[in-house]
């Protein structure tokens, strides 16, 4: 957090962002960032239809703190395309047996 600070106060930046910090830090960084007088103005976290965990706590903490929210992979790295319609290549990470693509 320190160096998001010395980054605004510098005059590099005008403001800090967040991302993808579970909601007790998520509170804790934006208590920080308030008492060092610096603005968080958007919080970033993974979110779409098969994934939507964010939407409970992280962005009502965002809300209550004035911070905005941007999502990245809306289309679960193209699960929700057509991307897929014809089957998982054997190399590609949906096909891996773990990680976030993972549908069950």
């Amino acid at each position: 957090m320190q160096a998001l600070i010395d980054i605004v106060r510098s005059g590099k930046a005008l403001y800090a962002g967040i991302s993808k910090y579970p909601p007790k830090e998520q509170e804790y960084a934006y208590r920080l960032l308030a008492e060092a007088k610096v603005p968080c103005l958007v919080s970033q976290y993974r979110y779409s239809m098969f994934d939507t965990a964010a939407a409970g706590e992280n962005f009502g903490l965002a809300a209550a703190n004035g911070s905005g929210i941007t999502v990245f992979s809306p289309l679960a790295q193209g699960l929700l395309t057509d991307r897929y319609l014809h089957g998982i290549p054997a190399g590609s990470r949906a096909a891996r047996s773990t990680g976030f693509l993972q549908l069950s």
